[in-house]
Formats: structure tokens, C-alpha cells, sequence
């Protein structure tokens, strides 16, 4: 199985129960990673993560921010952030990204943690504002852009990853045939050219780096989901 980010390493702290545990799966290797962003409306007068903050202190409950709903990937950023930042906005849920960015256009909503995919046209077209990339280091697509980390927050990262997994009690020997033959591929210059041009950032882990890093990415969102006592229905 791919999966993205939630059905590994969210849902898990998000739900009460679910029908099958993360835990079992067998880590095979990361796909890939697309970072998520500060974005925000082209009318709030605001150019720097650093003023955006300074902005939201000035105003605490006035700005709003969108996501796809309680427990995605954009909420959860959004919680983390005003949990480093002493920050306080209003949560929007919307039925999906597209929504969001609709009503950002119309200058409804003033942010949005959404991932380089979905913004990239907007900002390149001038529509939006991106403040930073929630990454360790710069994108590709827009270089000019800082990192979370060059604006003094490096924890602040966030974005989807994918993951292939195995089912429960996969044979370490087929696990490495398949994490072999699946890296081989990845490094291949053709196919990473294709996920660039997805503004994805292809990886290529090895099983066990790819167990560290799913466990990590459960531990870092649970505490973001227990702070904020969020859960999904």
C-alpha cells in the first residue's frame, strides 16, 4: 500500500477507534514529500512570516484560517503554529482545498497552511502571498521563498508524505527485495524529474529509516492533536 500522511501517522491520535492498527504495517520505504506553506491573502497587509505573527498578536481571534476540516494536515499546522507563535485565529472548515483558496481570492479568509501542489499557480500568477515553506530547506519551484527555519521558527514543519507499507508480518527478505527494487526506481533520473514536476520531492528511504521517520511523524502529531484536544468523527 501507498498511503499519504493520515491513515500512519494521524488517525491513530485523531480517532477513537479504528478498524486496523498503523503500528502493524511493515515500513518500506517514502515515496516522496510535498511541503506544506504559509500562505496567505493578497490584501492583508502582511510580507514576512515575522509580521504575520506580529499581526495576529495585535489581533488575537480576528484572523481566519481555512483547512479541509478538523484533523487535516492544514489544521493540525495551523495548531502548531499558534501553539510556537502565543497566536490565536478562528478555524474554517471547508468541504476542500479549492474552497479554501476561493475564498481566500474573495479576501474571506486570511490563511491558509496548505501544500506547494495546490498554491503554486495562484502565487506564481500574484492571486496569493506565500510567507514561508515549512521545510528544512528551500523549494525548487519558488526559491525566493525562506523556510520556517530562516524565520526563526524551525520546528514549524509540516507537509504530506508518502509512504509504502507492507502488511502485517511481511517477510523482512521481501520487504528488502521491495524496498530495493522500489529505491532503484526512484533514483531514476526520468522519474525524478516526473515528481518534480508534481512539486513533489522524491526520497527513497530504506525500511528502517522509513520506520524512524513514521514513528517520529506519530510522535511530533500527537502531541499537536493531545494540546489541542481535536478529534475526528
Amino acid at each position: 500500500m501507498v498511503s499519504a500522511t493520515p491513515p500512519l501517522a494521524t488517525n491513530q491520535s485523531l480517532y477513537k477507534e479504528l478498524s486496523y492498527k498503523p503500528e502493524e504495517f511493515v515500513p518500506i520505504t517514502n515515496f516522496g514529500s510535498v511541503p506544506n506553506l504559509v500562505i496567505v491573502r493578497k490584501g492583508l497587509p502582511v510580507n514576512s512570516l515575522s509580521e504575520l505573527i506580529a499581526y495576529a498578536k495585535a489581533s488575537p481571534g480576528k484572523l481566519v484560517y481555512g483547512s479541509q476540516g478538523a484533523g487535516n494536515t492544514p489544521h493540525l499546522t495551523a495548531n502548531m503554529f499558534m501553539n510556537m507563535t502565543g497566536t490565536s485565529m478562528v478555524h474554517v472548515p471547508y468541504r476542500g482545498e479549492t474552497l479554501v483558496y476561493n475564498d481566500m481570492l474573495g479576501e474571506r479568509v486570511d490563511v491558509f497552511f496548505g501544500n506547494i501542489a495546490g498554491a503554486f499557480a495562484l502565487y506564481r500568477d500574484g492571486k496569493l502571498k506565500v510567507l514561508a515553506v515549512l521545510d528544512k530547506a528551500r523549494n525548487a519551484a519558488m526559491p525566493e521563498v525562506p523556510t520556517s527555519a530562516e524565520v526563526a521558527l524551525p520546528g514549524l514543519l509540516s507537509g504530506v508524505w508518502y509512504a509504502m507499507v507492507g502488511p502485517p508480518n511481511l517477510k523482512p527478505q521481501l520487504r528488502d527485495q521491495i524496498a530495493k527494487a522500489t529505491i532503484e526506481v526512484l533514483k531514476m533520473p526520468d522519474v525524478q524529474q516526473r515528481f518534480r514536476t508534481l512539486n513533489v520531492e522524491p526520497d527513497g528511504s530504506t525500511p528502517a529509516e522509513t520506520a524512524a521517520f513514521i514513528k517520529s511523524e506519530v510522535a511530533r502529531w500527537g502531541e499537536v492533536i493531545r494540546a489541542n484536544h481535536i478529534m475526528a468523527e
